[in-house]
Parts: C-alpha cells; sequence; structure tokens
C-alpha cells in the first residue's frame, strides 16, 4: 500500500452526514497544514457518480470567462457523471428505469426489497440530497426528548438554526418566484387545514396566533432558491438570498421533478457544496479533499498499533464497463455515513467476519418513519399537482397517547411519471370505490373500465396492487429478472431501436386511458389530491443480512443482501392514526371527500397482507448510553464491544453520522436532524471554527 492509499480521514458516503463531516475534516486539515506544514487529507469513498442536469451548458477552458460550472469542472477532471432522466415522454420514463441501482451500479435510484417493507435511497455524489422532496424540518420537542443527547453537552436543537443555514431554505407556496398567487395545490390543502382549526380542532400542532387569532403554520421550509422576494425593490433582499441565487445559477420553476432531478439546478444538492470546496473561485484555493466515485465500502478492519488504524476495504467500479476491482485505504479517522441501509450493512458485514466487535444491539431499533402516501378523489373540482415542488406544506397532528402523532403534507407528480400515477390512482379509487355498489352498477363500472384501459383493468381486477408489490419484490429478487431487465435498460440508453419500440409502445399501452386518449397528464390527474405521510410511536423491525450474502458477494450478484423483520400487524395503529388525518383533510378539501381516500399498498383490515414504501429509513446503528443499549453515543462514536465491563468503550476516531442513528422515528422529513445530529458531531471532532459555511 503506498502512501497515495493512506489518508487523515476517510469518509464513507456523501450524503448529509458525509457530506458535513467531510468539509469539516477539510477546513481543519487546511488549516493544520498551513500553520504546521502537514499534508492531512480527507478523502470521500462514494458508491455512485454524479449527477447534473443535461440544460448545463460545456464550454472549453480557452473560451471561458467565469470558473467552470459543475458540467465543466467533471469533464476537466474526467469525473463519471450522468443526467437526470429526461424529457417528459416515455423516452424519460425508459431512461429513469434504467437508473435502478440494481440494474447497473452507476445507476441513482436503489430499490432495496426487505420483505415487507421496500426502501427507495440514492446512489450518487449528495446522498439522499439527489433525491429528497427537500423538506427541511425539525422534528417536534417530545420526539427527541429523552435521546442520549439531550442529557450530554450541547442538545439536538442548538444546532437546527447552524444546520438549516448550511442547507439552505426558503418556503416556496406561489405559482412563480414573484407572484403572491400561490399554488392551487397549496391553497386548497392550507384552507383544508385552517378549517379544521377553525371549527375548533385541538390536534393540529402547528399552529401560531396572528392578529389574536389562531392561524396554521403550514409553509414547509424547502432546500431549493427561490426569487428573493424583494429582488426588483419591493424590500430589500439579504446579502445571504442574493449570493445564494448567484451560487445556484437558477431558481425554482415549479416543475415538480425534485424526487427525479432539478432540470433549472434550482434544489440545494449536497454535490455542489463539494464542488465549491475542490474548485472555489480564485484566490481562494482547493481544500484538501479527494473523492473516489463508484467506490463500494464491503468491510473495514481495525489494527489498535497501526498509526492508520482502519483498513477499508472497497470495490472500485468502471464507470463504462462496470468491472469491479477490490482496493485497500487506510485511515486514522473513519466516519461511516453511507445511508440507514449502507451502513447498516457494512456493519454487519465487519460483525460477521469479527473486524470489528460492535453492539448487539446492530441491526435493532430500525424504523419506516411512519411513511405512507395516499389519495382523494375530487368530484366537483381540478386542482393542477402536477405543478410545484414535491411538498409545500404541511399539518402535523396530535392524538390522546402522543403530543405528536404524524405529519401529512401536499403532494406534487412531476409530469414525466404522471401518466403511470393517473393509471394506478384511476384504477386503484375505480376498483376500490365500486365495492358494495348494484349489480348493473358494477356491471356497468367493469365495462367502462375495461373500455378504457384494457388488458390493465384485468391485471388490476385479478391482482391488488399489494399483490402485484409481492410480485414484484419476487421478481426484483430474481438475477434472471434483473439480467433480462439490465440487458434492455441500460443506463446509457437503449440502443436497440427494436427493443426501444418495443419498451415505448409497452409503456404507452399501460399508461393510456382509452376513453379520453388524448388528455394531457395535467387533466387526468387534476382528478386527485396526494398526500405524502410520516408517523410517529412505530414498533420498530430488525435488518439482518441473509444467511447467502458472503456467495452473493464473491460472485458479484447484485441482489439483496438484507431482509428486514418488520410487522406490519403491530403498526396499524400508527397507520390508522394517519388515515383519520388524511380522511378530515379530505373532508374540507371537498365535500365527501373523506369517504373517498385510498391507501393503495395498506389494507387496514388485513394488515399482514399490507406492504409499505420509504423513503425515510431510520434507526438500526441506534445512538445510546452503553453498549448495552446502543451501536453509537450521542456523537456517533462506535461502542467497542471488548468483552470488559466498561460498556461505554468506544473505537478510537470511529464514527456513525446518517440516519442509522436515530434512537427513534421523528414523523417528519428527517434531513434537518441528521444534518444536526452531523454538525454536533463534527463540531466535537473538528472544532466549532471549522464548521462548514452557509
Amino acid at each position: 500500500m503506498t502512501q497515495d492509499d493512506k489518508f487523515e480521514a476517510v469518509v464513507v458516503g456523501s450524503g448529509f452526514g458525509g457530506t458535513i463531516l467531510a468539509l469539516s475534516l477539510a477546513n481543519k486539515f487546511e488549516n493544520d497544514n498551513s500553520n504546521n506544514h502537514t499534508n492531512k487529507k480527507v478523502c470521500v469513498l462514494e458508491r455512485g457518480e454524479w449527477w447534473i442536469s443535461h440544460e448545463l451548458n460545456y464550454t472549453p477552458k480557452e473560451k471561458r470567462r467565469a470558473n467552470p460550472n459543475i458540467r465543466e469542472f467533471l469533464e476537466d477532471g474526467k469525473k463519471p457523471y450522468h443526467f437526470w432522466a429526461h424529457p417528459d415522454s416515455v423516452n424519460g420514463i425508459l431512461e429513469l428505469l434504467s437508473t435502478a441501482r440494481e440494474l447497473s451500479k452507476t445507476g441513482l435510484y436503489d430499490l432495496r426489497i426487505l420483505g415487507n417493507v421496500s426502501v427507495i435511497c440514492a446512489s450518487g455524489l449528495g446522498g439522499g440530497s439527489l433525491i429528497y422532496s427537500n423538506v427541511t424540518l425539525p422534528p417536534h420537542p417530545s420526539v427527541y426528548r429523552d435521546w442520549p443527547m439531550q442529557s450530554e453537552g450541547k442538545k439536538l436543537e442548538d444546532y437546527f438554526d447552524i444546520a438549516k443555514a448550511f442547507i439552505g431554505v426558503n418556503k416556496i407556496t406561489t405559482n412563480a418566484g414573484l407572484s403572491g398567487n400561490k399554488l392551487e395545490k397549496t391553497k386548497v390543502f392550507q384552507e383544508a387545514g385552517q378549517a379544521l382549526i377553525d371549527e375548533g380542532n385541538q390536534n393540529i400542532v402547528n399552529t401560531k396566533i396572528e392578529d389574536g387569532k389562531k392561524t396554521g403554520d403550514f409553509d414547509a421550509d424547502l432546500s431549493i432558491t427561490n426569487l428573493p422576494g424583494g429582488l426588483f425593490g419591493v424590500s430589500q433582499p439579504s446579502p445571504q438570498e442574493v449570493e445564494r441565487l448567484l451560487k445556484q445559477n437558477n431558481d425554482c420553476q415549479r416543475q415538480g421533478r425534485c424526487v427525479l432531478g432539478c432540470i433549472p439546478g434550482a434544489r440545494h444538492t449536497f454535490s455542489k457544496k463539494f464542488v465549491e470546496a475542490m474548485n472555489p473561485k480564485p484566490p481562494a484555493a482547493p481544500k484538501p479533499l479527494e473523492i473516489n466515485e463508484l467506490s463500494e465500502v464491503y468491510d473495514i478492519e481495525f489494527n489498535e498499533k497501526e498509526e492508520y488504524k482502519y483498513t477499508i476495504s472497497y470495490f472500485q467500479y468502471d464507470p463504462e464497463t462496470e468491472e469491479r476491482k477490490s482496493k485497500n485505504m487506510r485511515a486514522k479517522i473513519l466516519v461511516i455515513a453511507a445511508g440507514t441501509l449502507g451502513s447498516n450493512e457494512v456493519l454487519m458485514k465487519c460483525k460477521e467476519k469479527n473486524h470489528l466487535k460492535l453492539s448487539e444491539t446492530l441491526g435493532k431499533k430500525f424504523f419506516t418513519n411512519g411513511d405512507m402516501i395516499g389519495f382523494m378523489t375530487l368530484q366537483n373540482r381540478l386542482i393542477d399537482i402536477t405543478r410545484g415542488p414535491i411538498n409545500t406544506a404541511h399539518i402535523s397532528f396530535k392524538t390522546q397517547e402522543r403530543e405528536f402523532a404524524y405529519t401529512i403534507e401536499d403532494s406534487t407528480i412531476p409530469k414525466m411519471v404522471a401518466p403511470a400515477f393517473a393509471t394506478i390512482l384511476e384504477l386503484t379509487a375505480d376498483l376500490e370505490g365500486k365495492i358494495g355498489g348494484s349489480y348493473w352498477k358494477n356491471l356497468t363500472q367493469d365495462i367502462r373500465l375495461l373500455y378504457r384501459f384494457g388488458a390493465m383493468d384485468l391485471i388490476f381486477r385479478k391482482l391488488s396492487l399489494t399483490k402485484q408489490a409481492s410480485l414484484l419484490s419476487k421478481a426484483w429478487n430474481d438475477d434472471k429478472v434483473r439480467n433480462v431487465l439490465r440487458n434492455i435498460l441500460k443506463i446509457r440508453t437503449i440502443e436497440d431501436e427494436t427493443t426501444r419500440w418495443f419498451m415505448e409502445r409497452l409503456l404507452t399501452f399501460a399508461t393510456t386511458d382509452y376513453a379520453n386518449p388524448y388528455a394531457t397528464p395535467e387533466e387526468r390527474l387534476s382528478k386527485f389530491f396526494v398526500f405524502s405521510c410520516m408517523g410517529n410511536g412505530e414498533i420498530p423491525g430488525i435488518l439482518k443480512l441473509k444467511p447467502e450474502w458472503k456467495d452473493m458477494e464473491n460472485k458479484n450478484d447484485p441482489g439483496e443482501k438484507l431482509f428486514i423483520e418488520w410487522s406490519a400487524q403491530e403498526n396499524n395503529k400508527v397507520f390508522t392514526d394517519i388515515l383519520d388525518g388524511m380522511k378530515k383533510l379530505a373532508g374540507k378539501i371537498e365535500k365527501g371527500g373523506e369517504e373517498r381516500v385510498f391507501t393503495p399498498l395498506w389494507k387496514f383490515d388485513e394488515p399482514g397482507s399490507s406492504s409499505t414504501v420509504v423513503l425515510h429509513p431510520l434507526g438500526g446503528c441506534s445512538m445510546g448510553d452503553n453498549i448495552e443499549n446502543g451501536v453509537v453515543d450521542s456523537y456517533g462514536h462506535v461502542f467497542w464491544n471488548d468483552g470488559s465491563s466498561n460498556k461505554t468503550r468506544i473505537y478510537p476516531d470511529l464514527y456513525v453520522i446518517d440516519g442509522s442513528v436515530f434512537p427513534d422515528t421523528v414523523g417528519v422529513n428527517p434531513t434537518l436532524t441528521i444534518a444536526a445530529i452531523a454538525f454536533r458531531a463534527a463540531e466535537k471532532i473538528a472544532g466549532k471554527e471549522f464548521l462548514p459555511a452557509a
């Protein structure tokens, strides 16, 4: 191993926790190198590649007048990158499908089917910031009241403001940057919440007093650049607002593509933070920071006697052929920030190999964060839900049992996937809504649905969405099926014209309403209102490695190595409470709306056959007071299970900093909490003066 393979610090992962720790350490090492003539450096190991907008132009070096943009920076450095899926058509959907990581190691979307819980997470520079809805909310104080950090040193809430400033937030509720006209979906959602307050509902938590009246405090903070309200003289925008707009190069255009990749580039993805650090405007020098893309860590060994105590083993993937090579790297400081599933998986592998002696609680306390999608049908009004950021507003509820129980947010469906979503919502609502009707009414509806959707209607009729999800799970975990899909859907687009023609026709057939084939995506979805929900009070599950995981890794099988034991039956109450909140809001959005609320994957009368798709997996490496009740302490230090009576011994300079350290669910989008935890740890590890600025 050469000196080039040794680093003062290695950070595994580049999401919220990884970015904050990497930049904090880079700032510290920059200072150390300047004052002490050292050569300390941080290396980030990221399993994915870079993702950018296709609208970014490339100008040759000799013709540039300004600092390079992200695309120019990546091409100059020969960095692997890919464009966000586009356009808003079946071609865009094919490109989107091709970005599944199980089909390509360069893919962005990692669909992890773990049993009755499926998780969608990101694989790329910036981690979860690449595909999240940008909602940046603190949890209710009752959620983290008993967390370990609340009784040791600074508290979690002491870091919310600095985290929010670093992420950069705006409230975006209007249909344009300089407009006072609210997005229709935002307006009706917030009016529904206010109507509940006005009629005396005491269960809404996020309220304020305005002019002596109790009103909803519903606008969500979003990590998206918007035009500063005073840009043209209405009021003076802050220097921070103007600077952020100039840095981002663009503002929100309400395309609703937050989870698909922002074409204008208005979202505050953390990949931009790395470019700023590695490619600053002159005369500033680059930070002592290196990034290794397409590097998937699979093992960590500890040698207490060595100066570089941690040996990190990882697979390096070729961006073109995807062939892998096994490599090693050594570090004095090691931060694991690979996301909830990634961090759990690598630590479980190390524990099984006895390379790290870890807490027996590893993998336990896994939470879905109560993630649930629901929708209502509209009968007397139309609402365009394809416009705006994915989420713009939130309403939090309490119950008799809990000071805070769940959050419901409005939702946008991007135009590119709108036909597919419209078909699913239409069929789900029609098939479930006809139960209990007369024979002739049901027969008439059967004929109408068959005419509108052809074979898709028959598929939905014979197989519920939950059963279809179960079949998809089995197929997705079958390597033969994935090989076929891999050969058809290549991330660099389908080259075979015959295959592309077939796939385009298949998608068109599956997503067309033949009774109204020229209906736009906006028209089809305007009959629905979609809710995004998160809940508190969950009974946790347990993450485990499959017995055959070693064989899978040795032969480079891209299949799932984890599975989960999580009881849908025990958690039915959490989702029942959320359903109650959706129905209350639906009843205010439209009269009788409470009778037309659907949850496609969750069956309340038979939860054992239900499944859930999770965007915010949490826990598994939970923080605790000692090794008997946690994997890490409140700063992310990893407990060392050395067999002694010392229950709080920690590995030197080994940390886990991401959503996996949560000791409980939060019931809101967890990104701000992850960032606050990371800033608290970074202050302890690197020092307050080296925390990254906004």
